[in-house]
């Protein structure tokens, strides 16, 4: 790999952590407030998944900022994110019935769901799209076991760590699927 293209490589992965530390925090909580004040409308479940789509539209909105880029077309990015957010957050939530002691599970579930209808798209522009399924999910994972440690260490229960959390929890998402995600992007020769 030349120089040139592992600086193209590492600046791809920046910016896509960035997107994702602005859009999770941004998604995270305007699907909250949303899902709250529908709850009355709609009941707390169904409230739930709505805010969870305006959430995995954001997200993907930021994301699709970044990886057009490289690939010169994924508008499905965004609609497939929010379908991919609200139903692995509903499977995982009728599955384990939203317990928390299964948080692990259901951000893999969540994961596991928005790789695959993510990797819909992405499978169109990089042969071995397939990665980005369990890359996904280790993402997922990964940064709910960190914001779950530090939610710990720090004792936070205020609505402002709810903010934190979402950005630790896109930083922590948007680093390791970036790596898989610039890796892959790469290899297959995307945006060249």
């Amino acid at each position: 790999m030349t120089e040139h293209k592992r600086a193209e490589n590492w600046l791809f992965w920046l910016w896509w952590v960035l997107a994702n530390l602005i859009a999770w925090p941004m998604g995270a909580v305007i699907g909250w407030v949303i899902s709250h004040r529908a709850a009355r409308f709609l009941g707390s479940a169904i409230a739930a998944i709505v805010g969870m789509a305006i959430a995995g539209a954001i997200v993907g909105l930021g994301q699709w900022a970044v990886i057009q880029i490289r690939t010169g077309q994924s508008g499905w990015w965004i609609p497939v994110s929010s379908l991919g957010l609200a139903g692995g957050f509903a499977a995982a939530r009728i599955a384990l019935d939203w317990n928390p002691a299964g948080f692990i599970v259901i951000f893999g579930l969540i994961g596991i769901l928005v790789g695959i209808v993510q990797w819909m798209v992405l499978g169109q522009h990089v042969p071995a799209g397939g990665w980005w399924i369990p890359g996904t999910c280790v993402g997922y994972v990964g940064a709910i076991l960190v914001s779950a440690w530090l939610e710990g260490v720090l004792s936070l229960s205020s609505p402002l760590s709810f903010v934190l959390l979402s950005v630790v929890l896109g930083v922590v998402f948007g680093a390791i699927s970036g790596l898989l995600l610039a890796g892959l992007l790469s290899a297959f020769g995307s945006g060249d």
